[in-house]
């Protein structure tokens, strides 16, 4: 959609609100999630609900509440990822574009999706990063994290820093599993199959 937008100012407009909240700090935001996802639960009661991430009663699991906060993290800067992916294969093609009237599911099969390709380890890396940082307390406020099992890798280190055997354990074993984590993002890539394929 961003693609075809011809007024410059408009489409400037909409990039810039997508890619704006990276200039606000995490903590703002977690303070409105906070607001509206903690204890005074303001979205549920907003929409008439009756649910609560951090209440007694009707309480849904924190994951949920994790994923919201992802998507609202992650969507504007995958948008942005994918919107500058996009506007290159337009500007490098465009008199293609008009002469040969290539269809738009030609477009996505044979050039969208190539590009796309090259930025998925950017995007999957990133997101990934987002994930494994985040410190719970940031949106749940002073929630007991042990009673509502809602300990990530970064909060549970902080949470046993008093005993530095099981925080070198525990670090220990994140680097481990971030690293597999990484490591199948190189494996997956198609540029190292066709190395493989072609020895």
């Amino acid at each position: 959609m961003l693609t075809k937008l011809k007024n410059k100012i408009v489409r400037s407009f909409l990039i810039s609100g997508f890619y704006s909240q990276f200039f606000i700090s995490a903590f703002a935001i977690g303070i409105a999630f906070s607001f509206l996802f903690g204890e005074k639960n303001v979205f549920s009661k907003i929409l008439g609900l009756n649910f609560s991430f951090v209440g007694d009663q009707n309480r849904i699991s924190l994951i949920w509440l994790y994923l919201i906060f992802q998507l609202w993290r992650a969507i504007p800067f995958n948008s942005v990822l994918f919107f500058f992916a996009f506007s290159t294969i337009n500007a490098k093609y465009e008199k293609n574009f008009k002469i040969d009237k290539i269809s738009l599911k030609d477009k996505i099969f044979n050039l969208y999706f190539k590009e796309i390709s090259t930025q998925f380890m950017v995007i999957a890396y990133t997101n990934f990063v987002f994930a494994t940082m985040l410190y719970p307390n940031v949106i749940t406020a002073n929630l007991n994290l042990d009673l509502n099992h809602g300990h990530t890798l970064a909060s549970y280190i902080l949470n046993v820093r008093d005993d530095l055997g099981l925080q070198a354990a525990a670090s220990f074993v994140s680097f481990l599993y971030l690293l597999a984590i990484f490591s199948t993002f190189l494996i997956f890539r198609p540029k190292i199959w066709k190395i493989i394929y072609k020895k």
